[in-house]
């Protein structure tokens, strides 16, 4: 059994006795199946489309590069059946420290035959007698015109912090969204202002890969140890020219510290301005925001901490990678496992895996609708779209 059809046959994308690889014209045959799977609205849903594809044999079928892109555009299509309700609503969700609020929003037009933009917004400091309910409530009643302007979907948590607790409420809101809509997971945005722009900073900094944008206002936590990891991440900081030194001085730090990395900044100093925004900043911002969309085929990735997967890699500690032609140089990490596509490089012809300065890996490598499928049950990322890859260790 070839290593890829093992690796499957472990995760139990393929059964124990497989059917034999059907020719390429198979996949006309198992598209519908195909098709369901990637709109399935639910778990069980999923698994019958995926018991189908099963039992044609499709997890071992080649790949053209034309089918590949078929399951590309399916998989991006999203859900065609979800069950999100429409409209202003709340919810909570469980984090460690107990109940989180959570304000959800609609704009007008967002339906499961399309997927929208999300905005994740973090509030700012809970003082003054008010609530992690009223703060996200009061960051509802401005920024929702805002949110309806993009034809997105808005996601505001409620916490009396954006660490630990705060972040944790952030993604299970995150996890009803986009298992109850069609989110758009290339489209996905985190924006927060003073206490929420530290937050934001934070967030970017864990999981940069899930977002098309970062949003920083009046404030951002010091980012400048790991500016080399937001290289395929827009930031778009805002601060006043006379706010306080403690929400300015890392902020600029951070600024100077992303665009010495190469990476992509947006930066306005608002002149005469302390601890605001004027609304006039707003449409400019998501302006820039409904262009940008999440790179997950860059060509240079690095990581200063953390383990598992990064972008396109799935590795332990820190690491820099480069895609040169057909060539992927890999440093920092002794191996990794290697998700491919044809928007990286030619899987026509073949590849070639160096880490630290050894050849772990040489030749062509199939495309399989199964390591699509495999990548997307294991992180409910429906933008892991890489029809191939490459243990590399």
């Amino acid at each position: 059994m070839r290593p890829i059809a093992a690796a499957l046959l472990f995760t139990g994308l393929i059964s124990p006795v497989a059917a034999e690889p059907p020719a390429k014209s198979a996949w006309d045959a198992v598209r519908p199946a195909a098709q369901e799977y990637f709109s399935a609205a639910d778990d069980s849903a999923r698994k019958a489309a995926l018991d189908k594809m099963k039992a044609a044999g499709l997890a071992e079928a080649k790949l053209t590069k034309a089918q590949a892109e078929a399951a590309e555009k399916m998989a991006l299509a999203g859900r065609s059946k979800g069950k999100g309700q429409l409209g202003t609503y709340a919810i909570e969700v469980e984090a460690s420290d107990g109940k989180h609020p959570v304000q959800i929003h609609t704009a007008p037009g967002v339906s499961s035959s399309k997927p929208a933009p999300l905005i994740i917004g973090l509030h700012g400091g809970v003082m003054g007698g008010a609530t992690p309910q009223t703060a996200s409530a009061d960051m509802m009643a401005w920024l929702a015109k805002y949110a309806d302007q993009a034809g997105a979907i808005l996601m505001l948590p409620g916490s009396t912090n954006w660490d630990k607790s705060g972040q944790e409420a952030m993604w299970k809101g995150y996890e009803y969204v986009t298992a109850n809509y069609n989110v758009d997971p290339n489209h996905v945005m985190v924006y927060g202002g003073s206490m929420g722009g530290f937050g934001t900073g934070s967030v970017a900094s864990d999981k940069p890969q899930m977002f098309a944008m970062a949003a920083p206002f009046l404030g951002c936590v010091d980012l400048t140890n790991r500016a080399a990891d937001f290289r395929n991440l827009p930031f778009y900081v805002v601060i006043g020219e006379l706010d306080m030194e403690m929400c300015n001085k890392p902020a600029k730090a951070t600024v100077k510290a992303l665009k010495a990395a190469g990476c992509e900044v947006t930066f306005l100093e608002l002149p005469g301005k302390g601890h605001e925004v004027p609304p006039k900043e707003f449409p400019p911002f998501m302006a820039k925001f409904a262009k940008t969309t999440r790179n997950m085929h860059a060509k240079k990735i690095a990581r200063a901490t953390g383990s598992g997967r990064w972008y396109w890699l799935d590795a332990t500690g820190p690491l820099e990678a480069e895609i040169s032609g057909q060539t992927i140089t890999i440093r920092g990490t002794t191996g990794a496992t290697v998700y491919l596509s044809d928007r990286m490089l030619d899987l026509e012809q073949p590849v070639k895996v160096v880490v630290e300065g050894e050849t772990k890996f040489e030749g062509k490598v199939e495309r399989l609708l199964a390591v699509m499928m495999e990548e997307i049950d294991a992180t409910g990322d429906r933008g892991r779209t890489y029809s191939a890859k490459v243990e590399a260790r």
